[in-house]
């Protein structure tokens, strides 16, 4: 079964079925690994996979591998009529269906957006557990 998730709402994808716990070693790997690739994009198209972010497009999760050899992520980006199919693999190895990274190899905003919903379903999790305190005025 696949898992279509909206942003910015707040689920988790990190959780394994029945577990309801986040494998932190896994995660950790997983956040550094996308954090280096966030590094690696170019300005306007970070710009605009946050704005991907804003706009609730959606991440259609088709893979999650934490494995001996990395860490592999997969599925579909979609927003409006379009559909492209990301992959982001452990050792700085990604794909999109996209037409600016199948032309100049590069790191889209598909790509970084993928890597942006990941960490922050990554954060969402880690604060999960903690409470919302009611904001008071101070007197």
């Amino acid at each position: 079964m696949k898992k279509f998730f909206h942003f910015p709402a707040a689920a988790s994808i990190l959780d394994r079925p029945g577990t309801g716990s986040v494998f932190v070693e896994e995660n950790g790997r997983l956040k550094g690994m996308l954090r280096k690739l966030l590094g690696k994009v170019e300005d306007g198209r970070f710009s605009r996979a946050l704005a991907g972010l804003q706009a609730s497009w959606q991440f259609e999760v088709g893979i999650r591998v934490f494995g001996k050899s990395g860490v592999k992520i997969g599925g579909h980006v979609r927003y409006g009529s379009k559909k492209y199919t990301v992959h982001i693999k452990s050792g700085s190895v990604y794909t999109c269906t996209c037409e600016d990274y199948m032309r100049r190899e590069v790191i889209c905003k598909h790509i970084a957006f993928v890597a942006m919903a990941e960490l922050a379903h990554y954060a969402a999790e880690r604060s999960a557990h903690r409470q919302v305190q009611e904001a008071r005025p101070i007197v």
